[in-house]
């Protein structure tokens, strides 16, 4: 019989386990199982859980450090580790996607491994050396993406393209006829070109935001892209199914095997006939043991085969 507490005695458990509890030091956390679970005592879809969980997984930029004089990260990169192999069409479904939003882009596949390059063209057409680099590879029973890119030279450009104005500017000025001493002439150009440097570093990082949010909705697009099927079901499923062929196969050749064949009415005949004589003989060596005469006899009995269809 289960023992049932009161509720001073429900209470005082209780209490007790929390005091435990907080000696021992805090959990180590939840698994993706208790959250599914907790999740359905709450009415929501595990689907839903699953899907977050995948997306704080993925978290932010995963080597973005700001650069102190630029005010801006010069490179941002998107990884992560799912677990499970792709199947051989979502390279392809990944390659499209890819195609539709960046049309000059290039995709390769080498073994289990996707890339996919494209390069940034300037306002007039030509190429910047700014490159959006796209790897997937599915190998070992998880699929890793990444996605990263450089402004290394989106910086260098914007900066220096501010720097280059504002000299003009100043060379403009005193040519117009500008009348100032060595001193002021020499200020006003320090002034300016802190004050190109401080504009183009601004720009830079206006630009670098915004980079680094398309690149991360571009990363978070391609994971949703993936679909994953897990290798140890796959593998089961093939080991399994070997062995149960041959099993079955096995039954039915051992069926086939026990079925009598049609009986006739010379077999019937003589399988009494035998029967008879081994009564007949079993009953004579425990009595008394047989004669000549005897084992003549029965040396004499022919048993007649049954006669060949036709």
């Amino acid at each position: 019989m289960t023992r049932r507490y009161s509720e001073k005695q429900v209470a005082d458990i209780l209490g007790r386990a929390a005091e435990l509890s907080a000696k021992e030091g805090p959990a180590t956390g939840a698994s993706l199982d208790d959250l599914e679970r907790i999740a359905i005592e709450a009415g929501l879809d595990p689907v839903a859980v699953r899907r977050a969980a995948a997306e704080v997984d993925r978290g932010g930029p995963a080597a973005t450090k700001v650069n102190p004089l630029l005010g801006a990260p010069t490179s941002v990169v998107f990884e992560t580790l799912i677990s499970g192999e792709v199947t051989d069409d979502v390279f392809e479904r990944v390659a499209e996607l890819l195609r539709v939003r960046f049309p000059s882009g290039q995709a390769s596949v080498v073994g289990r491994t996707f890339t996919w390059q494209m390069e940034r063209l300037l306002p007039g057409g030509q190429r910047s050396s700014e490159r959006i680099n796209v790897t997937i590879t599915s190998r070992d029973g998880a699929t890793a993406v990444l996605v990263e890119e450089s402004f290394g030279r989106l910086a260098q450009r914007t900066i220096s393209s501010g720097i280059a104005l504002t000299a003009a500017a100043l060379m403009i000025g005193v040519s117009g006829g500008i009348v100032a001493g060595p001193l002021l002439v020499g200020g006003l150009a320090a002034v300016g070109v802190l004050g190109a440097f401080g504009a183009g570093r601004a720009v830079f990082g206006i630009k670098a935001r915004a980079r680094e949010t398309a690149l991360q909705a571009l990363f978070n697009e391609l994971c949703q892209a993936i679909d994953t099927v897990p290798v140890t079901t796959a593998a089961k499923a093939t080991a399994t199914a070997a062995p149960t062929a041959v099993a079955t196969a096995s039954t039915k050749t051992a069926a086939t095997m026990a079925v009598p064949a049609p009986a006739t009415a010379e077999g019937l005949a003589a399988a009494a006939q035998l029967e008879q004589l081994e009564k007949s003989r079993a009953h004579s060596l425990t009595t008394t043991p047989p004669t000549n005469a005897e084992q003549a006899s029965e040396a004499a009995v022919e048993v007649p085969l049954p006669a060949a269809r036709r």
